[in-house]
């Protein structure tokens, strides 16, 4: 049993470090029944964080479930889901965006050079990417390398070292 004085014991408001009090607020809400109402993709990243940390089990499905329903179509939202998976480990949401980005790979593929390293070398190393052309992926390589300034790891994780020139 705890005995003695609690901070939060003199005061009616508890803090919580590192919580945002509107995604807690979110949290506790969707808890409750009641219906979540977010500007954007990051916004339902951040509350279903933070149900993660409070492990409100029943509220982190509903939050995947409605990021999952958001990314799918729609390559843009893909590759940023991708993206912030990279620091809010939902694996759920990682897979349907994964899947999604595979199935609309044409699509998907403009839009990773916005990409994290790790999600641009998930694709490259994949053998359920189809393109046209294994060029196609060295392409990608390229134009990633210049945005980011960096990138030559990535060409150890082409597919094909048959399109390198020896």
């Amino acid at each position: 049993m705890l005995c003695g004085g609690f901070s939060e014991g003199l005061s009616r408001e508890v803090s919580i470090e590192d919580v945002s009090s509107d995604a807690f607020e979110k949290c506790l809400g969707l808890w409750l029944g009641k219906d979540l109402n977010t500007e954007s993709i990051e916004e339902l990243f951040l509350v279903a964080s933070t149900a993660d940390r409070f492990e409100m089990r029943g509220v982190c499905e509903q939050l995947e479930n409605a990021i999952t329903q958001t990314i799918v179509g729609d390559p843009v939202l893909c590759v940023h889901a991708l993206n912030l998976c990279q620091a809010v480990q939902l694996e759920n949401v990682e897979a349907a965006a994964r899947n999604a980005a595979l199935d609309m790979f044409g699509d998907v593929r403009g839009h990773l050079v916005e990409a994290e390293e790790s999600v641009v070398r998930f694709f490259l190393e994949s053998d359920d990417v189809c393109v046209d052309k294994e060029e196609d992926l060295l392409d990608l390589v390229v134009a990633w390398s210049e945005r980011h300034g960096a990138g030559a790891d990535l060409v150890g994780s082409l597919r094909s070292a048959a399109m390198l020139p020896s």
